[in-house]
């Protein structure tokens, strides 16, 4: 899955997660990644804040994201 888009966008994930070995892939095909942070001490939300303090792009809108990846998109 991680291959068909531009990037990844992870909303709750735990640390053995499915989503974090999306997130392996999605790097080593040079996709962004992206996460939504929760809650710190939720155990369901370990792997995304775990993402973000490790590099994925902290998102709070979907204008983030958009943001990110407009100029990955080729020209019209």
């Amino acid at each position: 899955m991680s291959g068909l888009f531009l990037g990844l966008t992870v909303i709750e994930a735990s640390k053995s997660s499915g989503s974090l070995i999306a997130e392996n892939f999605a790097l080593e095909q040079g996709r962004k990644v992206f996460a939504v942070s929760d809650f710190p001490l939720d155990l369901c939300c370990s792997g995304s804040n775990y993402l973000i303090k490790n590099g994925a792009k902290f998102i709070e809108s979907a204008d983030d994201v958009i943001e990110s990846v407009r100029f990955s998109l080729p020209p019209r």
